[in-house]
């Protein structure tokens, strides 16, 4: 509303501002009509006076001389007015500048403690979300929680199945090595390695498989010392493998968790990479070349794994 009345007022001094212009145009047409028919007077004089030269000299000088005081006169008049007319103008304007810069204060005003209602609400608003996403989280955090007991409880319920099914492993064996059923365990026995997960698979199945050759295990028993050979990482795998699982069944599952394949192409970036440290002897550094190769490569023939192993040698001294 009050927009729009200060648009009214405007329109009104515009209005006003035109007639005014309307009537100084007007006054300086009036003035320019007076002098044009000043000057056809004094010329229509002129010529009288030259074609029949019969009125008195003087009497034409003194009304050219009354003619031009009546245009000056008229001439200060319209300068007058249009004086009087700009400073009317001038006032004008420093008025509506007055009212423009009053009301646009009024709106800074308007608009700023509109601002500062939107910023409250803003601020409710947001403490009001903020407690609800802090409600969701501790209901999810309830929910994950009892989630991952959920999931523990069954670990722990795997590894004591597991527990169970080894012991009752250890007992079959320890009652055949009791019965004289097991001849396999003489003083010559060779020890099982140890696999943590961290050493190269290939070389721990390789040293596995030589020991259960050597003391001429049965399957059974392969499983039963691949079990309890899987130390650290490594062991984590048995709560996924069941009770009944064969030898090569597991030995299948910690290929697939921990075989070289699934590395061969981070170690042949490793080899590609790998130079001789400040301090490393050459037999050294051969020797962990020749274990990258080994690992890069765990499908190749020796030959080739030799003859790429040669190239880096050669290439990281």
């Amino acid at each position: 509303m009050e927009i729009q009345q200060m648009m009214e007022m405007l329109a009104r001094i515009d209005a006003s501002m035109k007639t005014e212009k309307e009537e100084r145009r007007k006054d300086k047409e009036d003035f320019l009509v007076k002098l044009e028919s000043s000057q056809e007077k004094a010329n229509i004089m002129l010529a009288t006076l030259y074609a029949d030269r019969k009125t008195d000299k003087d009497d034409m000088l003194k009304e050219m001389k009354a003619m031009q005081e009546n245009t000056k006169t008229d001439k200060e008049d319209l300068m007058a007015k249009l004086d009087a007319n700009q400073e009317k103008a001038a006032a004008d304007k420093e008025e509506l500048k007055a009212l423009m810069q009053s009301m646009r204060t009024e709106l800074d005003d308007k608009i700023e403690h509109r601002v500062e209602n939107i910023l409250a609400i803003v601020e409710h608003d947001k403490e009001t979300l903020r407690s609800e996403i802090t409600e969701q989280i501790e209901v999810s955090l309830c929910a994950q929680t009892d989630k991952i007991q959920e999931e523990l409880m069954k670990t722990c319920a795997a590894i004591e199945e597991t527990q169970r099914d080894f012991q009752a492993r250890l007992d079959v064996v320890q009652t055949r090595t009791e019965q004289g059923i097991t001849p396999t365990i003489v003083a010559s026995t060779a020890q099982p390695p140890t696999f943590n997960g961290n050493s190269t698979w290939s070389v721990f199945r390789r040293q596995f498989e030589t020991v259960a050759e050597h003391n001429q295990w049965s399957e059974w028993e392969k499983s039963t010392y691949l079990i309890t050979a899987l130390k650290g990482r490594a062991a984590e795998i048995l709560p996924g493998i069941p009770a009944n699982t064969t030898y090569e069944e597991t030995l299948q599952a910690l290929e697939d968790r921990f075989g070289d394949q699934h590395f061969a192409a981070a170690y042949h970036c490793q080899l590609r990479m790998r130079m001789q440290r400040p301090g490393e002897s050459l037999q050294d550094f051969a020797t962990a070349i020749e274990l990258l190769s080994h690992r890069a490569y765990p499908n190749l023939p020796a030959d080739h794994i030799g003859r790429e192993a040669g190239k880096a040698f050669a290439y990281g001294i």
